[in-house]
């Protein structure tokens, strides 16, 4: 990845036979912590990521509130 000037990672999408594992890196307050989605494999992709970004701009949102 060092010559694809990408950066580093944040998010990770695992497509096994029985489903889908959607790995969001986010930062709440002073903590760094993961969201793990998990869905089966009928489960649209992009509703995956949505629903998981939904879920940590909440809780990004009540971290910093309680800051």
């Amino acid at each position: 990845a060092a010559g694809t000037a990408l950066g580093a990672c944040r998010n990770v999408i695992i497509e096994a036979e029985g489903g889908r594992a959607v790995l969001l890196g986010l930062r709440a307050g002073s903590s760094e912590l993961v969201l793990i989605g998990i869905a089966g494999s009928d489960t649209n992709l992009g509703l995956l990521l949505s629903s998981c970004r939904a879920c940590v701009e909440q809780i990004q949102q009540r971290a910093a509130s309680h800051d």
